[in-house]
């Protein structure tokens, strides 16, 4: 079986050629500081795999919740730190949607949600949507005065 350098692409017969092999290689390393704790750390240049992070836990912090993570949101919407996580029409607590008052669904200032039910939201967005517009217009002016 032959076994290919990873840097230099030399072909050798067995591992143990190609493991003193990468000890010829003059590696160029490069101290940067991470971007997490801000710890300096060396890196190989121009390597494929070169480090980005100090460590596996800064990695986690950067690759999982920066902005390199596919569902990073630079303003978060947290919904449940200005209004309870309960049905404003039937008190439900586990199971809580967020309606949209003016029901665009861009605009998330506190002002403009309401937090409903899966059944009362779909009540709303249906023939029986009188079944819940008062309650539903009640938080709403409630929640402007400060009183909800």
């Amino acid at each position: 079986m032959a076994y290919s350098c990873k840097v230099c692409k030399k072909i050798f017969q067995s591992k143990q050629a190609l493991g003193g092999h990468s000890s010829t290689h003059n590696f160029v390393r490069e101290t940067v500081n991470c971007p997490i704790c801000e710890k300096p750390f060396e890196r190989i240049v121009g390597s494929k795999r070169a480090k980005t992070t100090c460590s596996y836990a800064c990695s986690n912090t950067f690759f999982r919740s920066q902005e390199n993570n596919g569902c990073f949101k630079q303003n978060k919407f947290r919904p449940w730190k200005h209004h309870k996580k309960k049905c404003v029409v039937c008190g439900e607590t586990k199971i809580v949607a967020v309606h949209h008052y003016d029901e665009n669904h861009n605009n998330n200032v506190p002002e403009n949600i309401v937090p409903l039910c899966p059944t009362h939201h779909q009540y709303w967005h249906s023939k029986y949507r009188e079944l819940v517009r008062e309650q539903i217009e009640t938080y709403h002016k409630k929640f402007l005065l400060g009183v909800a």
